[in-house]
């Protein structure tokens, strides 16, 4: 049975013991989980009905969050994301390794966001890095509300926090660090 919140840190308990919810991020309302609970984010794809073949991109705190992912040239990245971040430009970088091919799905990269949002900064502080692809159904719109995602998902997940009705739903700029490319 889910709980539906007004307020993020009352779910932070629920993500750190592996549950699954939506958020309003700072861009739009999202699926979250612990980017290191391997569990959790295969119930965000199966509920979502997302493609295997699809990454999630990480939220994170800020650039610190991100050591345990093993960045390649972490400390020459550590310079060029301070031009992006805070803020809702989510940036691809190289990883090293395969600890985390089960966010990687094969490649050698990873999309990651510090969002600039002072509670989902602090949120985020507590739970730590979590997954967040939109909230909605493979290939449908995503939700603007939490009534609309409660209408929808409140069988599938712990939580939902209402983050109130969504204005401008448009998901973060994606760049790749390696390239410059803008991807989306």
């Amino acid at each position: 049975m889910y709980k539906l919140f007004d307020n993020l840190q009352s779910s932070a308990e629920i993500i750190k013991s592996g549950g699954v919810g939506i958020i309003k991020t700072d861009t739009i309302y999202g699926f979250v989980a612990s980017a290191f609970n391997i569990s959790a984010v295969e119930r965000v794809y199966q509920i979502k009905h997302r493609s295997a073949a699809k990454k999630c991109i990480v939220l994170a705190a800020n650039y610190n969050q991100l050591q345990p992912f093993n960045i390649k040239d972490y400390d020459v990245y550590k310079n060029k994301v301070n031009k992006y971040w805070p803020g809702t430009y989510s940036l691809v970088l190289p990883i090293n390794g395969n600890e985390f091919s089960y966010l990687t799905l094969g490649t050698p990269d990873l999309a990651f966001r510090v969002p600039q949002n002072d509670q989902l900064t602090d949120y985020l502080l507590q739970t730590g890095p979590l997954i967040a692809p939109s909230a909605n159904l493979e290939s449908k719109p995503t939700v603007e509300s939490a009534q609309q995602a409660e209408q929808i998902f409140k069988d599938s997940v712990d939580f939902i926090v209402d983050g109130g009705k969504i204005i401008n739903n448009k998901p973060s700029t994606l760049i790749n660090m390696q390239t410059g490319q803008n991807l989306r």
